[in-house]
Order: C-alpha cells, then sequence, then structure tokens
C-alpha cells in the first residue's frame, strides 16, 4: 500500500518501503515526510492516511520546513504507547550583544564653572500694594500758660442776706485780682485760638505756702470760676463736656507763692 501511494507522488522513490514493516504487536503510525519542492506538492491532491485504526491524521499538503535535496525523503516510525507524556522543547540560543560605541561625542558641563542667567517674568504680577500719601507732621499742641500770684482763696460760698446774694469780700478781692492777671498775660502772648474755648485739658499747680487745710475742690475750684464767662472769659464753661482733664498738683517747697495754670485746647 505504502509503494502504491509512493508511486503515485512524483520525486518519491518506492525502494525506500520495503522495510516499512513493523513486528511489533502495538499498533504503529508511520510518518511519511516527502521532501518534494512546494510547487509540487500544493499540485498534488494524494493525501497520505494513517493505517492505524485507532488515530487517523492527515498530513498538510504544505509542509512545514522545504528541504533542498527533492530526491530523498525522510520516513519516521514511532510507537502509539510511546508517544504519551513526551513533549517538544525549544531552546532560543540568544547571541551575545555587541555594544557599540556613540559616534555622538559626550560633553560634561561642570555646574560649578558653568551658570545661566535666566529672569522670570511673572504673567500676572502683583500690584503693588498703595501708597499712602504722607501725613502732614502733627504740630505741637499750643499750650497756654498762666501764672497767678499770692494765696489762692478757696472758693466761697454766696452769702445771702436781705439786700441780696453777694460773695465774701476776700474771695471777692482775690478773683478781681486773679481775672485782672489772667487777662494781661494772655494780651501779651500770641495765642491763635478763639476764646472762650469749648474743650480744654488744664492742669493746676499749687505752688509754695498755701493753707493746708483748706479743701482742695475749693482751691481749684476758685481757679476755674476764674477762667470761665463769669470771670475772665477764656473757658466757655466749667462743665464735664467742656472739661474732659483736669489735674491738680501741689507743690509746697516752691520758692514762690501762687498758682500755675496750663491750658491745652482740644
Amino acid at each position: 500500500m505504502y509503494m502504491q501511494i509512493a508511486r503515485k507522488m512524483p520525486g518519491v522513490n518506492p525502494g525506500i518501503f520495503s522495510s516499512a514493516i513493523d513486528s511489533s504487536p502495538e499498533p504503529t503510525k508511520t510518518l511519511v515526510i516527502p521532501i518534494i519542492p512546494y510547487s509540487q506538492a500544493q499540485n498534488s491532491t494524494d493525501e497520505v492516511k494513517n493505517i492505524s485504526d485507532k488515530s487517523s491524521q492527515i498530513l498538510s499538503p504544505k509542509p512545514d520546513f522545504l528541504l533542498l535535496n527533492p530526491e530523498k525523503s525522510l520516513v519516521e516510525t514511532f510507537h502509539a504507547t510511546s508517544l504519551q507524556g513526551i513533549s517538544e522543547s525549544t531552546t532560543t540560543i540568544q547571541e551575545p550583544l555587541e555594544i557599540l560605541e556613540s559616534p555622538v561625542t559626550r560633553i560634561q558641563i561642570n555646574p560649578k564653572e558653568s551658570s545661566i542667567d535666566v529672569e522670570f517674568t511673572a504673567i500676572n504680577p502683583p500690584e503693588p500694594p498703595p501708597i499712602d500719601p504722607p501725613k502732614p507732621d502733627k504740630k505741637p499742641a499750643e499750650i497756654i500758660k498762666l501764672i497767678i500770684p499770692g494765696v489762692v482763696v478757696p472758693k466761697a460760698r454766696p452769702r445771702v442776706t436781705k439786700n441780696g446774694t453777694y460773695l465774701p469780700p476776700r474771695y471777692r478781692a482775690w478773683r478781681n485780682r486773679a481775672e485782672v492777671e489772667i487777662y494781661r498775660q494772655i494780651s501779651e502772648q500770641n495765642i491763635t485760638h478763639k476764646f472762650p474755648l469749648r474743650k480744654a485739658a488744664i492742669v493746676i499747680r499749687l505752688l509754695g505756702n498755701h493753707r493746708t487745710n483748706s479743701d482742695i475742690d475749693n482751691l481749684a475750684g476758685a481757679c476755674l470760676d476764674a477762667l470761665t464767662l463769669n470771670g475772665a472769659g477764656v473757658l466757655i464753661d466749667d462743665r464735664l463736656s467742656c472739661l474732659p482733664q483736669l489735674t491738680v498738683e501741689f507743690d509746697p517747697d516752691a520758692k514762690k507763692t501762687g498758682v500755675s495754670i496750663e491750658i491745652e485746647p482740644l
């Protein structure tokens, strides 16, 4: 049967099948690979079948590889029992890679020797803060200084008689003398403020030998009454709204007896 198949296939020698009979009682399969040109095998319509009853395979008319000599063929015989557990393994042999030098010459740059100055400009630069206009220098407050010599007579209560109300003669004499002294000193000073002052801070200093048993509020009250509209007319009134700050001091060691008054317009 092999020889009949071989006769129909061009380029196959039928004599190679004379010893193809296997003496093994087990079923075998015979793989016949004719070594023929691919063009002749493509035109052939004959098929090589397996003679085994258990497995039948048909070989593809297109061989996996081509042999250079068409006059030779390869016949391999395998037992069916020896095919179990056999796996084909292929080992790929990689050729060692050859490292080639780059034709480009590498340039080494020392960062310490070479520096590049780059100026960055912000896309949206922040707006500079607004500059406040320079404030004019604050002028020192103009302070009015007055000195009334002599011992201050404490403020006395008005006396009521059938002829009317009057002040004690001693207190009335000191008030007249204090108002005249205030008029004279203010006229001698170059004061730009207009009188009477609506708001001011006053410091009263009692200097020298004054009666220590006198009430300090009566002594300060006598000085304030001499400054109001009923007196010299420097202050519009001695109420709290017109006089938010009042300081009263006593210096018994002063050489001259009198009262010093400092007025700061507000």
